[in-house]
């Protein structure tokens, strides 16, 4: 199982672990509440503390708990993080108690890479989460919608096919995805905004719940998007989602 800190863990806006660990925000008191796994982005080899620490400050706003997943990055290994947040998973529900949290209420939030993550988490594991928020995601490594970058961050320069679509989540939806919340811009030059189309499509022939939105303006790795101000909304969005989902506790709503 990998290490738990309370938050205060100081980092840097861009750094690479040499092992995995989570940095929980609880929210104060006894009251169950849902709680969220955050993965940043950073293409596989540097994580975004924008992407971090802001997300999970967004969520206690509103009565959620989180946990900053810094996934290992030195000698990467795709498998080993699965199995490390399937093991997380199934520790959280299994002392949700303790943890002063909804066993039924734990989901993921990944940005860019850490959306391909948080979507293979949604798909390839036996423990899955209950909800999946996916933010300008990569999720095929597959051509022709590859990302390039993680491609060979992840798999080498040059695998087979039939690796790569392993590692492309949009292959592997199946009925016991779970929900989901997605949202894009359209003018993302460095993951296309195709990812996230094919992913809903799938998510749509499989009949999963989802929610999908696409913005006309900004560049990759937003994050809560405070320089678009149109943009900005996704936030605003996945509130109300939360919302109708019965993810934000009563009387914690901003």
């Amino acid at each position: 199982m990998i290490n738990i800190f309370e938050k205060g863990k100081a980092l840097g806006d861009k750094y690479m672990p040499e092992e995995s660990f989570l940095e929980v925000y609880r929210v104060p008191g006894e009251e169950e509440r849902p709680f969220v796994i955050v993965f940043p982005g950073g293409g596989y080899h540097h994580l975004a503390g924008h992407e971090g620490k802001d997300i999970a400050e967004w969520f206690n706003q509103r009565g959620i708990h989180a946990g900053i997943f810094y996934y290992q990055l030195k000698n990467l290994n795709l498998d080993r993080l699965l199995k490390q947040v399937n093991d997380l998973v199934q520790e959280l529900r299994e002392h949700a108690a303790a943890w002063q949290l909804s066993p039924d209420s734990i989901g993921v939030i990944g940005f860019s890479a850490g959306g391909h993550l948080a979507a293979l988490c949604s798909t390839k594991n036996e423990y899955k989460p209950d909800f999946s928020i996916l933010s300008y995601p990569v999720i095929s490594v597959s051509r022709p919608h590859l990302h390039l970058d993680m491609l060979t961050q992840v798999l080498g320069a040059e695998p087979d096919e039939e690796l790569s679509k392993q590692y492309s989540p949009d292959y592997l939806i199946t009925e016991t995805t779970p929900k989901t919340f997605i949202w894009h811009t359209a003018e993302d030059k460095r993951v296309p905004v195709e990812n996230v189309l094919l992913y809903a499509q799938q998510l749509g022939t499989h009949q999963i719940p989802f929610e999908l939105h696409i913005f006309e303006a900004g560049r990759h790795g937003l994050g809560l998007a405070k320089e678009e101000p149109y943009t900005q909304a996704w936030s605003l969005l996945l509130e109300k989602w939360l919302e109708k989902n019965q993810l934000t506790p009563q009387g914690e709503k901003r």
